[in-house]
């Protein structure tokens, strides 16, 4: 059914309709039984109930005519982003038994009341046993894996539920509906869809020396690059390039940084103080995405190291240990210590065994953010591979993902 066609459906004058019954009147109208569940499929008995559970999460009540009653729904969440499946369980109870070709509708509107698209066909229920095969006392448990379309621009969503056919549908006489014969379901909210970046690291074998001597060094030319920094704020192109590699093994996460700059400055040599007020590299590493505890790393381009272990945002520990193994290179264009840049050089290798979890797995996935400071005269500029579009470099949303792969 398209979409044009909906709305005109939508649109018209629905006649309130009662369907005949004269072939199922008195004793022709049986109640459902136990017997009746004995004889449904196996797939169908786990969806057709002889009463209604207690616990129902949205109480509705509205009475279809004569022939139904939608008691409520279960749903998850009250939101969604576009693209994203969420289920909602509708509970039935069969009154009086419906002719053939009686259907079970649900309806998607926009937050003016549009509607956008329907999923009448969705479910074992709608495909399986419709109305004309109920039976009075019948419990019908109606789970709807809703797919929501991926050009919803609309705030909300709202669900809306009926009977139908063609272009009648059952009367709502009680209970929360509009005036299109169509009980109110759920209201969602649209979610704001982030788009972070993710990567493949790929897994070596054979030893790897931390100098700070990355060319001479042929393991990295296995490492994965990333060559696109951008600045933190608005995700704009950064002024000075920025190339990262990332590779693995049993033990640690190797990584190395190439950075260009034309005016290096690594004043700091303290460890665990504020080493992003000057030229310096960071990371932030989230082993379990079910846990907020994560991880901050920083090497500046002296070298000094900044390691924290935040068992939730902002709560840095800064006891803890990474044991990393690191090594910072410089190449300047005047060949001298004036100041002057080219480049700066950090390998790094942090092992597995100071976080808490299992070494990672081949398929595992970590969320993981990159950091750059750029501190050129008077000016700081701050790059990240995922830029957190705001003043926060602990932006938790914002981290891409790093796949650890063979």
């Amino acid at each position: 059914m398209n979409r044009g066609f909906l709305i005109f459906i939508c649109t018209a004058v629905i006649v309130a309709c009662l369907p005949s019954t004269d072939d199922r009147k008195g004793a022709d109208i049986k109640n459902f039984s136990e017997d009746d569940r004995g004889k449904l499929s196996p797939e169908l008995k786990r969806y057709v109930l002889s009463k209604a559970p207690e616990k129902i999460q949205h109480r509705l009540n509205a009475k279809m005519g004569e022939y139904a009653t939608i008691l409520g729904y279960d749903i998850a969440k009250n939101e969604f982003a576009p693209g994203e499946t969420i289920e909602v369980t509708w509970y039935w109870q069969c009154h009086r038994p419906l002719d053939s070709g009686w259907q079970l509708f649900t309806h998607l509107l926009e937050a003016d009341g549009t509607l956008f698209t329907n999923r009448d066909d969705v479910g074992t229920i709608r495909n399986n046993l419709l109305p004309s095969q109920w039976k009075p006392g019948m419990i019908i448990k109606d789970v709807q894996p809703i797919e929501t379309p991926e050009d919803w621009t609309s705030d909300t969503m709202e669900i809306r539920v009926g009977i139908w056919l063609g272009n009648d549908r059952i009367s709502v006489v009680s209970g929360p509906s509009d005036n299109e014969n169509r009980v109110n379901g759920p209201v969602l909210k649209r979610r704001e869809v982030i788009l972070v970046p993710e990567i493949s690291i790929p897994k070596i074998k054979g030893s790897v020396k931390i100098d700070g001597k990355l060319q001479r060094e042929a393991m990295w030319d296995r490492a994965i690059k990333i060559a696109e920094f951008k600045k933190n704020m608005d995700g704009s192109p950064a002024r000075s390039k920025t190339e990262l590699r990332l590779m693995w093994d049993d033990r640690f996460l190797y990584l190395a940084m190439i950075a260009e700059d034309t005016d290096i400055v690594n004043k700091i040599k303290k460890k665990d103080v504020e080493l992003w007020r000057e030229d310096a590299f960071g990371m932030l590493l989230k082993p379990n995405e079910t846990k907020t505890t994560y991880y901050d790393i920083q090497v500046s381009s002296k070298g000094i190291v900044y390691d924290a272990r935040l068992p939730e945002y902002r709560a840095a520990d800064e006891k803890w240990n990474s044991r990393i193994k690191s090594k910072v290179s410089i190449e300047r264009s005047t060949g001298d210590n004036s100041g002057d840049g080219g480049k700066w050089i950090l390998e790094l290798a942090m092992p597995f065994s100071s976080i808490e979890i299992s070494p990672p797995k081949p398929g595992d996935v970590w969320r993981a953010n990159f950091f750059r400071t750029n501190v050129e005269g008077q000016k700081t500029d701050y790059y990240a591979w995922s830029p957190p579009m705001k003043g926060d470099f602990h932006a938790m949303n914002r981290l891409g993902k790093i796949i650890f792969s063979e």
